[in-house]
């Protein structure tokens, strides 16, 4: 991918899983992407409830539009406690994101 142009060149992390991952699939700060800290730390406040936002686009979603079919694959401790035992109503996490969340792409057929 890097011969082609794609090169992660400004990414940091942030010593924790769910706040890094949060960060690396939406390619913005952990606080923006509402994960300060790992979900079973989660409170109501901004930057801290481990919900990602609407507006807060991940890769999965971005190679979707452009003709790509995505999966969520292993470990995910992007859900939030309460969501993580009601898979087929889960209102945030991968199932709300129609799998389309994921580091891991085929292009469509």
């Amino acid at each position: 991918m890097a011969k082609e142009g794609l090169r992660y060149n400004c990414f940091h992390t942030t010593a924790l899983c769910s706040p890094t991952r949060a960060a690396l699939i939406t390619g913005r700060n952990h606080h923006s992407a509402s994960f300060a800290g790992i979900t079973e730390l989660a409170t109501g406040y901004d930057g801290y409830c481990c919900v990602l936002p609407k507006d807060c686009g991940t890769v999965g979603e971005v190679l979707r539009q452009n003709g790509y079919m995505t999966a969520w694959v292993g470990k995910n401790h992007n859900t939030p406690t309460w969501e993580a035992s009601a898979p087929d109503r889960s209102t945030v996490g991968p199932t709300a994101w129609a799998s389309t969340t994921s580091m891991a792409s085929t292009p469509a057929t």
